[in-house]
């Protein structure tokens, strides 16, 4: 009998502590979980230096020279910004032909930019679609300037919270002709850049 009692008080302790373990698991949280949202960190500005390269592949002609790029962006959150960029050549044009020589010109290109990145630890990776107008200065006479789609890829480096390190390649144009120019030839414009970005 003695037996039998142990038992019951047994499996009425088995009992208790089933539900109460069903209690726990069952319980409404007090708060409930907090949305994470991409963080925002506002305005940028950023310097680069870099090269210049517009090739006729018809003819096999170059110029080149070295180039200098000021950045100011938006971040609206860490996918997603806007950036002006304007660049300018440094120096001459060089051009290499038929002969090779340095041209009295000068380069720039502005261009407003969709910036779509991704991060991975410190790294972004990112891709820049927007409309830009590139133009050079005394072109055989005149200055001379297309408007069109430009787009790029890059990649950059995070410093800290407010610096960073980047690298891109921009097609600046990429058509026939350039401003009534060799109107038959296919032509494209290349931007390097390497620089800093400061983040407010």
């Amino acid at each position: 009998m003695k037996i039998v009692n142990n038992l019951g008080y047994l499996c009425l302790l088995v009992s208790l502590s089933l539900q109460a373990g069903d209690a726990k698991h069952t319980q409404i949280p007090h708060s409930l979980p907090v949305s994470i949202t991409p963080e925002t960190n506002s305005f940028y500005v950023g310097m680069g230096v870099g090269k210049f390269r517009l090739e006729d592949s018809d003819t096999d002609e170059v110029m080149t020279a070295a180039t200098a790029t000021l950045i100011v962006g938006y971040e609206m959150n860490r996918y997603l910004s806007t950036e002006l960029r304007y660049t300018r050549s440094l120096e001459d044009l060089s051009y290499e032909g038929a002969t090779t020589k340095d041209l009295d010109m000068t380069f720039t290109n502005l261009a407003l930019y969709v910036k779509l990145g991704y991060e991975v630890y410190d790294f972004t990776s990112y891709v820049l679609l927007g409309y830009g107008e590139s133009k050079i200065s005394d072109f055989v006479g005149a200055d001379r300037k297309e408007a069109g789609f430009q787009y790029g890829v890059g990649i950059a480096y995070s410093i800290d919270e407010k610096w960073s390190l980047f690298v891109d390649y921009t097609k600046a144009y990429d058509d026939k002709g350039f401003d009534g120019r060799s109107q038959q030839d296919d032509l494209n414009i290349g931007l390097w850049n390497f620089g800093v970005a400061y983040h407010f």
